[in-house]
């Protein structure tokens, strides 16, 4: 086989990673591979494809470990071992680390070259460098281990925190007295103080009398008075540069300050005046321009007042065209609904209800869409027809009218669907009679009919179908009761599309044909629905078994009272719903819905219904009212036979008196013995 096309330096840096990775480290194959690839791509070798290299790397590895490195481990291991040895050894007698460590990889060299040089050329030199790095790998991983476990040991320290031990002679640096400060209060020596004069001045103190004992001499007063100074000036610096700050509204005050610190400066150092009374007008200073600073604060705190409070309060009235007494009142009653949606969400621990009362406030916020301007009116002229295309042109939706209509209408529709997420997401006990409460609240609270000539009210309408066509029928009904019946009765009754207003006029009025076959679909899709919902609720044996009983697997299968009920409730609402108009029909489907769900609590959804009305508390409920209906049923029960013991005794007088004296003798079933 003809050598492989590649050159001497990328053979020895192949043999070196198989030697790093796969000798010293233990590497598996495909692990050495990878790293060889990625130091040193094919294209830098003369293989046509990766997959002639590959096959030339795993013969490599082969040939390094079975040819070189298996017959020679033992020698090779005895060899590190004494040369490891000879290192320490040369450490100990005086020489230097370096020293040692080059002596160490020479002997290391030329012990191999002995062994492998006839044999492979690449592997001595392959072999000493990869020896290297790894022990230089070894050492940076040590410091950085070291580095991380002193950085897990000083976390949530001061920064100027060190070795507690320092040279005295440097206790004025104020890193320094830092330092101090921290290990004596890490003793318990001193405890922490809100003055750090006072601080300071016990640890001179200390910091004498220590050096009076240890040396004999009697404590050097001067310097620690001088020490005192120098920080109490130190002290007023920082408190009057940060008073500085203070006067940025009036820089004839910070000028001031200014001034009258050259000043000082220049009598302490012509010798006018002594370091005390220097510190002493430098208080004064400080104390006159603490009281002015304070002064201009609250002049700032009062011109933030009117600027983000009263300002603000008083450009309410732009939007709420009405007077100050009303607008007080509005204000008033933004502010309750966060009050009322912070506490509920506390309350509740859920965001949901926080993020529904912004949406009513938001909604209470937004001023009542404007008159429709003149080039919407160019659009929809009287007599015109508002279609789908004139709808979405820019004039009618490109206005303030149905910006602010849409954005009242989102804000409504936000409030009712986050309210209901919020009774979905909570654990409260009876939460999903809430959000039943809820949805139904603002779907009858929303626009069915709009009027052409305002965008917003046909943004609303639209929005309340949504409501009705998805969010009622498959958010509430389906997740609360899980009965594909009641899903067709609020989808028959509640998917309403926008209807148009019918206006009195000869031909004048705006009219629409965003639903021109409204009706007819209307009616159909009402049907549809209703005939599922009657099949699915088992009233019609023919459709309860077989074919229709695979289409609807949740079939109520109602018998008796219960199916006579429902037959009963289907025609009279079905009757008016497909024969009246649609805007009424939401009204009999409520009553539908609700005739339908109790049929369906009687029947076989007991425990879907009481759990999804009641949660977890539906076991208590149910035996609660157990108990307290049986002893009414029996009271019941026995006038029921008082009276019809009556009626017989008034009807039938003679009959009453031959049961009296001949009654029904039962014949036993065990026995056959008559009366028995």
């Amino acid at each position: 086989m003809a050598d492989p096309p590649i050159s001497t330096t990328n053979d020895l840096m192949i043999t070196y990673y198989i030697v790093r990775y796969g000798i010293l480290r233990g590497y598996p194959k495909r692990v050495v591979r990878r790293h060889i690839v990625g130091e040193i791509p094919v294209k830098q070798t003369g293989f046509k494809d990766l997959k002639s290299y590959n096959g030339h790397i795993y013969a490599r590895i082969r040939q390094v470990e079975r040819t070189l490195w298996a017959p020679h481990i033992t020698e090779v291991g005895d060899i590190l071992q004494r040369l490891a040895d000879e290192q320490k050894a040369e450490v100990n007698s005086g020489a230097t680390k370096e020293e040692a460590e080059q002596n160490y990889y020479e002997n290391l060299e030329y012990e191999l070259r002995r062994i492998f040089d006839p044999l492979d050329p690449y592997f001595t030199k392959a072999f000493v460098q990869a020896d290297k790095d790894e022990t230089l790998e070894r050492a940076e991983e040590k410091k950085r281990a070291e580095k991380r476990a002193k950085a897990e040991r000083t976390r949530g320290r001061p920064p100027y925190v060190g070795d507690e031990n320092f040279n005295e002679k440097t206790i004025a640096s104020r890193t320094d007295m830092r330092r101090k400060y921290y290990w004596d209060w890490k003793r318990g020596e001193i405890k922490l103080r809100k003055d750090n004069n006072e601080w300071f001045t016990r640890l001179q103190l200390r910091k004498q009398h220590a050096l009076a004992k240890k040396t004999g001499a009697a404590p050097d007063w001067d310097r620690y008075h001088e020490m005192q100074r120098k920080r109490l000036d130190f002290v007023l610096d920082k408190r009057l540069t940060k008073l500085k700050a203070f006067h940025v509204d009036d820089p004839a005050e910070a000028d001031n300050i200014d001034n009258r610190l050259k000043a000082l400066k220049e009598q302490l150092r012509s010798g006018a005046i002594n370091e005390d009374t220097y510190l002493r007008e430098k208080q004064n200073l400080y104390k006159t321009s603490s009281a002015t600073a304070k002064k201009g604060f609250k002049k700032r705190v009062k011109q933030g007042y009117r600027n983000f409070v009263e300002r603000p309060l008083r450009g309410f009235r732009k939007l709420f065209p009405v007077g100050s007494d009303s607008h007080i009142w509005e204000v008033f009653n933004l502010l309750t609904i966060l009050f009322l949606g912070a506490v509920v969400t506390s309350f509740t621990k859920d965001w949901d209800f926080m993020i529904g009362f912004l949406s009513l406030a938001g909604f209470y916020v937004l001023p009542l869409p404007p008159e429709l301007p003149e080039n919407a009116r160019l659009i929809l002229k009287p007599g015109d027809a508002l279609t789908w295309r004139k709808m979405f042109s820019r004039g009618y939706l490109g206005n303030h009218n149905a910006a602010i209509g849409f954005m009242r209408s989102l804000a409504k529709t936000s409030a009712i669907y986050w309210f209901s997420m919020g009774f979905v997401n909570s654990k409260l006990p009876f939460a999903n009679i809430g959000l039943i409460v809820t949805v139904f609240v603002g779907y009858f609270f929303l626009k069915m009919t709009y009027d052409a000539e305002k965008p917003s009210d046909v943004i609303e309408s639209l929005l309340r179908f949504f409501l009705g066509a998805y969010f009622i029928p498959f958010v509430v009904i389906d997740h609360i009761f899980h009965s594909m019946v009641l899903t067709m009765i609020s989808l028959a009754f509640f998917a309403i599309p926008p209807i148009a207003e019918e206006k009195s006029g000869k031909g004048e009025a705006t009219r629409s044909q965003l639903f021109s076959q409204y009706l007819m679909y209307d009616r159909i899709l009402f049907s549809v629905f209703m005939m599922i919902a009657l099949i699915g609720s088992g009233s019609v044996p023919a459709f309860s078994t077989g074919f229709f009983a695979s289409l609807f697997p949740g079939n109520w299968q109602l018998t008796g009272a219960l199916k006579a009920t429902f037959i009963y409730f289907w025609t009279i609402t079905g009757i008016a719903g497909f024969f009246s108009s649609p805007q009424t029909r939401p009204t009999s489907g409520f009553v539908m819905l609700g005739v339908a769900t109790i049929i369906y609590g009687l029947g076989p959804g007991t425990q879907q219904v009481g759990a999804g009305l009641f949660g977890v508390w539906f076991p208590t409920v149910y035996s609660t009212f157990t108990s307290v209906t049986a002893p009414v049923t029996d009271v019941f029960g026995q006038l029921g036979d008082t009276f019809g013991t009556a009626m017989t005794l008034l009807v039938d007088p003679v009959g009453f008196a031959n049961d009296i004296t001949n009654p029904e003798r039962k014949k036993n079933a065990a026995t056959g013995e008559i009366g028995a």
